[in-house]
C-alpha cells in the first residue's frame, strides 16, 4: 500500500472593502462582507487507485466549511470590521488531510484576506 498524495490547490488572495462615511473628521465603516470561496483537493490521489477520504481544517474557527469531507468545498470567512485608510489582512492555513484508511497525507494552502476600509 503506497501513502496517498495530498493536494490542497493554490493559495488563495481575497481583497474586499467597505463604504466608509465622515462626519465631524471622524471615519465610520461598514464591515467588510463575508467572502466565500472554492477549496480544490480534487489533484490529490493514490498510486493504488484507493478511494481517498478527505478532511479540510483551519484552526481558528474564521473559516466555515460548506462540506468539510469533501474534496471540494466552499469555505465563508465571515464579516471583518473595516478601518478607514487601512488595509487589514488576515492570514489562514487551511490544511487538507487525505487517507486511503491505512495512510495519510496532509497538505495545506494559504488563504489571505485583506479588507479595506475606503470612501465611497
Amino acid at each position: 500500500n503506497s501513502t496517498p498524495n495530498a493536494n490542497a490547490g493554490e493559495n488563495i488572495e481575497v481583497n474586499t472593502d467597505a463604504d466608509c462615511e465622515t462626519a465631524s473628521y471622524v471615519w465610520t465603516c461598514g464591515d467588510c462582507p463575508e467572502e466565500t470561496f472554492d477549496l480544490d483537493g480534487s489533484g490529490s490521489y493514490d498510486d493504488d487507485g484507493d478511494d481517498l477520504s478527505y478532511s479540510w481544517t483551519e484552526s481558528t474557527g474564521v473559516l466555515t466549511f460548506s462540506n468539510r469531507w469533501g474534496p471540494v468545498t466552499e469555505a465563508t470567512i465571515e464579516e471583518q470590521v473595516a478601518t478607514y485608510g487601512v488595509d487589514s489582512t488576515l492570514s489562514l492555513e487551511v490544511n487538507l488531510e487525505v487517507a486511503d484508511c491505512q495512510l495519510s497525507d496532509n497538505d495545506s494552502v494559504t488563504v489571505s484576506y485583506t479588507c479595506t476600509g475606503e470612501a465611497p
